[in-house]
């Protein structure tokens, strides 16, 4: 079984990823994981079907819109080709290095056990 540490190694893997959820004017949690894989050399999609533009990149309206491929493009498909996905669980938990915050929400996730386990990823 695989762990969620080892799910969110195999997913900032990926070099290539969307963002769902994104805002136009935002500190949204889906904007901050977007600046801070973008910061730290991720090629980073970000997708709002309202929004031509977020953080002064070009925003796509769908997954499906994504020039090239993006990985993983979406939960179901993703879990039905054997990738590991993050749904449920903030890949910031496990960007190194974690700043407190998600530590401290990985810490909570865990000991309400909330922290989804590896079945959660395969």
């Amino acid at each position: 079984m695989e762990s969620l540490r080892d799910a969110a190694r195999d997913f900032l893997a990926h070099r290539r990823v969307a963002v769902v959820g994104v805002a136009r004017g935002g500190d949204t949690a889906a904007n901050v994981i977007y600046k801070r894989m973008r910061r730290d050399g991720y090629k980073v999609f970000a997708v709002n079907p309202n929004a031509a533009e977020v953080e002064g990149d070009p925003c796509w309206p769908a997954l499906d819109a994504i020039p090239g491929r993006v990985d993983p493009a979406a939960v179901e498909l993703a879990r039905r080709h054997g990738m590991a996905v993050l749904a449920g669980g903030c890949p910031m938990m496990f960007l190194d290095p974690v700043d407190p915050a998600h530590r401290c929400f990985r810490w909570l996730l865990g000991v309400t056990g909330k922290l989804p386990d590896g079945r959660d990823y395969v």
